[in-house]
């Protein structure tokens, strides 16, 4: 990831709650979507039915936050 595509999904997390180019694929079933950068983001997600999420990069998500929900 880049340092400015970084800035920009961390600046979208304050103003919106959900991740950047969130959409459903299968409605209902499966999304795509930028990764969550706020955890206001990550918990968007679950409160929209996502339970498992698959990252394509070299650091995981924050596992603070996986010991909230």
């Amino acid at each position: 990831m880049t340092k400015i595509g970084n800035a920009y999904r961390w600046m979208y997390g304050r103003v919106a709650d959900r991740p950047t180019n969130f959409g459903w694929v299968l409605d209902g079933k499966l999304a795509g979507s930028g990764l969550p950068m706020t955890y206001s983001q990550f918990f968007w997600l679950i409160k929209h039915g996502i339970k498992t999420i698959i990252t394509v990069r070299e650091v995981p998500l924050p596992s603070n936050w996986l010991l909230i929900v």
